[in-house]
């Protein structure tokens, strides 16, 4: 293996790590601890958990990894007339396989004036 692609990859994944951390401790996870934040980093990075990137992580799951999440209601919308498209990004899961009969289709919202993610399931 070449050399300089180990390196490059190792770089690659301490930049997303260091991304990750920065975008949870000023958003989902806001004043909390820094080691509490890498700990979810290295949680959310590491296949010992999480095999595969297409692991789904429901709102139960991320309160569960201590991530700041607010449940919206069955049928409700993700984004409401009070949040204007400049502050919010939305997006929608891809509907699970069949063969993750636990897979659920989910809708994120996340208000980027606030940091907050909503999920409507």
């Amino acid at each position: 293996m070449d050399p300089v692609f180990v390196q490059a990859g190792a770089f690659a994944v301490r930049q997303t790590a260091m991304l990750a951390a920065n975008l949870l401790s000023t958003g989902m996870m806001k004043g909390r601890d820094p080691k509490d934040v890498d700990l979810v980093v290295q949680t959310l990075s590491s296949r010992q958990q999480y095999p595969s990137h297409g692991s789904v992580i429901d709102a139960d799951e991320a309160t569960r990894l201590g991530l700041r999440v607010q449940k919206l209601s069955p049928g409700g919308t993700v984004l409401s007339a009070t949040i204007p498209w400049t502050s919010a990004s939305a997006l929608e899961a891809p509907t699970p396989s069949p063969k993750a009969a636990n897979a659920r289709q989910i809708r994120v919202c996340r208000d980027w004036s606030t940091g907050k993610f909503m999920a409507d399931q």
